[in-house]
């Protein structure tokens, strides 16, 4: 049974005058984007895909995440539209991934990965 994972960017810098997509992790939410790469490492496919907003704080917790793992950032695949992507653009994203992998990986924002998590359990 394949498995996906669905992670929300780790606690960002409040907005401070600059633009949201460049706004970095907090010290805390950086703590927690370790702290659940080393929760989830047993449950980690190496080279499973890793679909991450290329926004600053997702594309910062992806780093975090590969790095626990110890995998390396080349991992990480970017797309450009997921930065407050819809679920639908999700969906077309995770049903593009090949079937060699029993899991996959996204990292994105609210409230696309919600309504996603809403399509997906109903």
């Amino acid at each position: 049974m394949k498995r996906l994972f669905i992670v929300r960017h780790g606690k960002a810098q409040p907005q401070g005058g600059g633009s949201d997509f460049d706004r970095p992790l907090s010290a805390q939410g950086e703590a927690d984007a370790h702290a659940l790469g080393q929760w989830t490492a047993e449950a980690r496919e190496p080279g499973a895909p890793l679909c991450v907003s290329p926004a600053l704080r997702t594309s910062s917790t992806a780093q975090c995440l590969v790095d626990v793992w110890e995998e390396p950032s080349s991992h990480i695949q970017f797309e450009e539209q997921a930065y407050l992507a819809s679920d639908r653009a999700w969906l077309g994203w995770i049903n593009a991934w090949p079937d060699a992998h029993d899991n996959g990986w996204i990292v994105g924002h609210n409230p696309g990965l919600s309504e996603l998590v809403e399509r997906l359990t109903d």
